[in-house]
């Protein structure tokens, strides 16, 4: 009885009316009305079916998004960063400087106290990754919605390969990049060996390889194309090498950084590579962004490249998603496609694109609905649903002040 109850209440539409939705590819509707039934959005226009809602929610003067998406998070795999025993995104040892098959997955905690203060920023969807040296391991996409049970499917399932291949990265090949990419060439090669001879190497007859077996099969769905390499990268001529790199071996690669993208787009255009990308971090802090520009989110989204928008982890700080992609705004780039680089432009590049990043019939209903502009800080949530579900926008911060704060 309890269920059959509870199915129906999830079965009742919620209408939000009168509202000006951004739907997240770059377009606007003003006086709409969007329904959520079953954890879906089954309608969006501006003439609604007659329907027998549970709840009308008047969006007079408000804007209603798709949640906002994060790629390069280690929420939910560190609590503190200097207290060793919280962090569970990155290996330590002699053999981790390649570690393909680091899966984060299995360590991520749904109950961090972070989760809230991020979700009440408008982060619906993230990618929990792991950080390191040339390969780093995989990451996992999870919502935000702090559910203990059901989540197994997603932690165990990869959602990319992360790593970088700048001067950090080289150091751990002897300080050359050269080494660093003949060392990633011979991986990626042996690895596809690894697949040809596989019953050889069971039998142990096989020639010996880069990575033990564990690692080179964790880089098949790679080498297969089957899932993203996303590779840190900001020197324009590294960024070059690493598009020929991926485009020899058929890797599916997604830039990260890319200070001096913008002198290289042309490439970029022509293999079809998005660019995550921090705004508030373009500056020339090293020889590896000596030609970095504040408006580098402008520059390629003008050229024709892809861009994500994140907050580059920001030690753990995703709740500033948002301000990064006002910044941007700030910096020339036009509002429509700021808030289309935290919602749909990464749900694209991460094959999420059938199910989430707009606010379109059919999708699950990751929806905020904000008092006003939602890139500008005194604007605050009214509303925030993960798969139709409504969401507590209480943090621990919030339960403090209701504790300490004089009435």
């Amino acid at each position: 009885m309890f269920y059959a109850l509870a199915a129906l209440i999830l079965s009742t539409p919620t209408v939000i009316e009168n509202t000006r939705v951004e739907v997240g590819d770059g377009t606007a509707l003003t006086n709409a009305t969007v329904i959520i039934d079953e954890g879906k959005i089954t309608y969006v226009g501006n003439e609604p079916p007659v329907t027998n809602p549970a709840k009308v929610i008047n969006g007079l003067g408000k804007i209603l998004t798709p949640g906002f998406i994060e790629t390069l998070s280690t929420i939910g795999l560190s609590e503190v960063g200097m207290e060793e025993s919280t962090n569970n995104y990155y290996l330590e040892g002699p053999k981790s400087n390649a570690t393909p098959a680091f899966h984060v997955g299995p360590a991520f905690n749904p109950k961090s106290v972070r989760i809230p203060i991020a979700r009440a920023e408008g982060i619906t969807s993230v990618i929990a990754r792991p950080v390191g040296k040339l390969i780093h391991g995989t990451g996992i996409w999870v919502e935000l919605d702090a559910k203990l049970y059901g989540m197994g499917k997603t932690l165990d399932t990869p959602i990319a390969m992360y790593g970088a291949v700048g001067a950090r990265a080289a150091r751990a090949y002897g300080g050359s990049k050269a080494k660093l990419w003949s060392s990633l060439n011979n991986m990626i090669n042996d690895s596809r060996f690894y697949v040809k001879n596989f019953r050889d190497f069971e039998r142990n007859a096989s020639r010996s390889l880069t990575l033990d077996e564990e690692q080179l099969a964790a880089l098949i769905p790679v080498t297969e194309g089957k899932m993203p390499l996303v590779l840190t990268v900001n020197q324009a001529s590294d960024i070059l090498q690493t598009i020929r790199f991926c485009k020899r071996h058929k890797i599916k690669l997604v830039l990260s950084g890319g200070a001096e993208s913008w002198q290289v787009s042309k490439a970029l255009i022509n293999n079809d590579i998005p660019v995550i990308l921090t705004p508030s971090h373009q500056y020339p802090t090293s020889f590896e962004k000596l030609f970095s520009h504040d408006d580098l989110a402008s520059r390629l989204l003008n050229a024709g490249v892809k861009v994500i928008i994140s907050t580059g982890n920001s030690m753990q700080n995703i709740r500033r998603l948002r301000q990064e992609a006002g910044r941007a705004v700030a910096m020339g780039l036009e509002y429509a496609q700021a808030i289309k680089a935290i919602t749909l432009a990464p749900a694209l590049a991460f094959g999420k694109d059938k199910e989430l990043g707009s606010v379109t019939i059919g999708k699950r209903a990751n929806l905020v609905l904000w008092s006003a502009d939602p890139l500008e800080l005194d604007t605050v949530i009214e509303h925030l649903w993960i798969d139709g579900e409504t969401q507590s926008l209480e943090t621990r911060q919030t339960k403090l002040a209701k504790k300490y704060l004089k009435p």
